[in-house]
Formats: C-alpha cells, structure tokens, sequence
C-alpha cells in the first residue's frame, strides 16, 4: 500500500515539474512492470473494466478472496446468482478464458508474486495458493511459466 501512495506522490511532483507528457511515458513505463507482475488473463484490465456484468464482478472477487482456499465452480455460480453455464459464458465473452483457468492463472500469479516478494517455503506458497500437494503446484507452475517455481525464484534473485 505505501508503495503505491509513494508512487502517486511522485508522479505528482513529476507532474508539477515537467508536465503531463513526461508523467504519459512514466505511467508507460510503470504499467509495462505492472502488466509482467499481473496475471497472464489480463485480471488489471479485467477488474478494472466498469461494464463487466455484476455477476461476473462478484464472481471475479470471490475468486480474488479466496485464493489460499479456492471455492467451486458451482458454489461461485450459487453464489453470484446464476447458472454454471450462464457464469461459464459470461467468462468466455469478457474474460476470454474459462472460470476454472481463470481460477488457476490467478492462483499460480500470487505464488509467483510470493515467489518474488516473500522468502517463504515452496510448500507455504503452494499451501497459500490454495494447492493440496506440492507436486500439483510445481506441475501447474510449470505449464503455465515454462519453468519450475524453484527455477523461477532462482532466476529471479539474479534478475533482481
């Protein structure tokens, strides 16, 4: 959180100083890191679009709550109020991926922003990110990033 005040507070001093075409390139620039920090199905733009159905909002956020424990298709659906299908066609449409791949890349993206920021244990990250064995973890990891989440964490120490 402070990170993010201490960036709005420095592009409003930029601002101040040199104007609106340099704070243009720099929020560029920002968003390029964000964007390789965010999930690999788009969820900033997704979130932050203001003409996602309401079902699809409430389903979004539920999933986003409940990463460590990861809730069933079906009780999402239960729980925005509509049909599974109907919850599997609104993720098709806006979302452009199933609700269970979604689910997925949003889990895998947290253990890989755990991987980066946290030092904890392969086994608290996947536990974290809602998977029942290590093994699942790194095999899902792995498919997803091309490389295994020890590789990842080692690659980027030297990258950091």
């Amino acid at each position: 959180m402070r990170t993010a005040n201490s960036i709005s507070t420095m592009l409003e001093v930029v601002r101040h100083i040199a104007g609106e075409e340099l704070i243009s390139a720099v929020q560029e620039v920002l968003s390029c890191d964000k964007l390789r920090e965010a999930l690999d199905v788009s969820v900033v733009a997704i979130d932050l679009d203001p003409t996602l159905p309401e079902a699809l909002k409430l389903a979004l956020e539920l999933m986003h709550n409940n990463i460590e424990e990861p809730v069933d298709v079906g009780e999402i659906s239960r729980y925005v109020g509509i049909s599974k299908r109907h919850l599997e066609r609104l993720f098709c449409r806006h979302v452009k991926a199933t609700p269970p791949r979604y689910y997925m890349e949003l889990r895998l993206t947290r253990a890989r922003q755990l991987l980066q920021q946290a030092n904890k244990s392969l086994t608290e990250v996947s536990v974290a990110c809602g998977f029942k064995t290590l093994s699942h973890f790194h095999r899902c990891f792995r498919q997803l990033f091309g490389m295994g989440p020890r590789e990842f964490r080692e690659s980027n120490r030297y990258t950091a």
